[in-house]
């Protein structure tokens, strides 16, 4: 599975959650590029990832996102 496989599987969780257009959401998409990422949003963005994917995130790691492309990282080293 590669990042752009990932992020048309994440686009539907992240349009639902940020209520952004899922045409919008890319790998450079930023915590700084919508004004409904913020940090409750994000928590529950992570949240719905950790289920999907059946994976746990460390408290740093979730600090650290900024991209979704950053979050495509980490759930990729998870599942390999």
């Amino acid at each position: 599975m590669t990042q752009e496989d990932l992020l048309v599987e994440l686009k539907p969780i992240f349009t639902e959650i940020m209520e952004e257009d899922g045409d919008k959401i890319t790998l450079a998409t930023s915590t700084n590029d919508l004004e409904n990422w913020d940090s409750l949003n994000h928590l529950q963005f992570v949240v719905a990832v950790e289920k999907k994917y059946s994976i746990r995130f460390k408290s740093n790691e979730i600090e650290s996102f900024r991209t979704v492309g950053q979050i495509c990282e980490a759930i990729l080293a998870k599942l390999n």
